[in-house]
């Protein structure tokens, strides 16, 4: 900064203070409740985000969508429609609060999807069959 004083009958003079130190941004908004996914994780149906709640008001918030925890390129919006490459694998979404000032807080959801499951059967130690034999049997699991 450049200070001059001056004054009848006088010369003028100028000062230069030196630079501060870079003024350092404060610390990132921190999610009180983590962001959310609402919606039906199927092929074709679109998922919706909440920002979750945050300890700092005035955020605008951004999102990012993972599958499987990896960006999915150009998936930035609060929704997101499951693709072909989405079957099998799990949805989350990055939630940045940007906050003019400050570090960006950032939070991810928990994750959406379709779970795989395996099953394995265990020979009989006596015969060597499988001790899963007879009849098959349907089973249905509902995962929330």
């Amino acid at each position: 900064m450049r200070v001059t004083g001056a004054a009848p009958g006088f010369e003028s003079h100028s000062v230069v203070t030196a630079a501060t130190a870079k003024v350092a941004l404060s610390a990132a908004a921190k999610a009180t409740k983590l962001p959310s996914i609402s919606g039906t994780a199927r092929f074709g149906q679109t998922l919706k985000a909440s920002s979750g709640t945050w300890d700092r008001s005035g955020a605008t918030f951004t999102y990012q969508w993972l599958r499987g925890g990896t960006a999915i390129k150009g998936a930035t919006s609060a929704s997101y429609k499951i693709q072909a490459a989405d079957v099998g694998k799990a949805i989350s979404v990055r939630v940045s609060a940007k906050i003019p000032g400050r570090v960006d807080g950032v939070a991810t959801s928990k994750a959406k999807g379709s779970y795989k499951i395996t099953a394995s059967f265990t020979p009989d130690k006596t015969t060597g069959k499988s001790a899963a034999s007879g009849k098959a049997k349907a089973i249905t699991l509902t995962v929330k």
